[in-house]
């Protein structure tokens, strides 16, 4: 049988790892999957991230606003952290400078063309502050991944009426709970279960639900996942590593009911754990060659610095 790689697929393996029977009132799927999500941010999120390998990488554009120097941290990114800023001239399909980072006290009043940027509490502050809306502002972050949901809360797409580069249009019957005016996210039904649709605005009529698509968002398949913003029926971790989850989950259920079993299966799980992680990287397996930025400030002729090597993070 074909693995869906699903919440379904998940919860049958944790009530088989933990020996769960399906009539246990405390072990239904909404207890098993909160539990599944806890082990997802304290355990496997973190350690997909630690290898390093890029897998939640991802990026937003915001227009730039004349006179505007503070503009919103995705509110996916993980942590509030940031990866990479820089301008996007949409004109050209192309990224005209990265922006450097400075401590926010190096941030000036100056306007003009941004060369860097700081960060204060939810928002990028730019600077100089731009003049003008010439370019857009590309913010690239690591996802934080969706919350998990039975597979029967998001809608399986069987049929695509029609797909562009800006929508993208599904019967109805995906996802009878999207209303106009919603967000919504699309995830690939194939590992690594990535976001092709990320918080779109949805508009229903006609039958027919029309997803706007995004600078960033991808061509969908079917059988990919039209969900609620936020929500996601697959673990959005490697296919590998769902075994795994299964196990960990299955033994935090356990662990005030039988203490031995629950050791049995985190240490099962830890040993796998190990061997499955060392898939994860490194993603280029073949010879790579270090390049040189040909947007580096320095090769602009703009050698001002700002700021100590403290300021910057490896």
């Amino acid at each position: 049988m074909a693995h869906t790689w699903t919440t379904t697929e998940l919860l049958a393996a944790v009530r088989a790892y933990g020996r769960l029977s399906e009539d246990d009132p405390d072990a239904t799927d909404a207890n098993l999957l909160l539990e599944a999500d806890r082990q997802m941010e304290t355990v496997f999120v973190p350690v997909v991230r630690k290898a390093r390998s890029d897998f939640y990488v991802t990026w937003e554009d915001q227009d730039l606003v004349a006179s505007q120097a503070g503009y919103r941290i995705p509110w996916r990114a993980t942590g509030g952290v940031v990866r990479r800023v820089c301008l996007y001239d949409t004109s050209n399909l192309i990224e005209r400078a990265e922006l450097m980072p400075v401590a926010l006290d190096q941030i000036t009043s100056t306007s003009g063309e941004p060369t860097c940027y700081a960060i204060r509490d939810d928002q990028v502050i730019l600077d100089p502050k731009p003049v003008s809306a010439t370019y857009d502002l590309r913010i690239y972050y690591e996802r934080r991944p969706s919350t998990l949901v039975v597979a029967s809360s998001a809608g399986a797409i069987a049929t695509i009426s029609s797909q562009s580069s800006t929508s993208l249009v599904v019967p109805t019957s995906t996802l009878s709970t999207i209303a106009s005016g919603d967000l919504a996210d699309v995830v690939c039904r194939n590992p690594p279960f990535s976001l092709y649709v990320s918080g779109a605005t949805a508009t229903v009529a006609a039958g027919s639900i029309t997803i706007a698509k995004g600078t960033q968002d991808r061509t969908v398949a079917v059988g990919d996942y039209l969900c609620e913003v936020g929500e996601t029926p697959i673990p959005q971790i490697p296919a590998e590593l769902h075994p795994h989850l299964a196990k960990a989950t299955a033994a935090r259920y356990l662990l005030p009911i039988d203490r031995q079993a629950a050791a049995d299966l985190i240490a099962d799980m830890q040993a796998g754990l190990a061997s499955a992680v060392a898939l994860l990287t490194p993603r280029q397996i073949g010879r790579q060659q270090k390049m040189k930025s040909t947007n580096s400030l320095l090769r602009r002729g703009n050698n001002r610095r700002r700021g100590g090597f403290s300021d910057f993070t490896p």
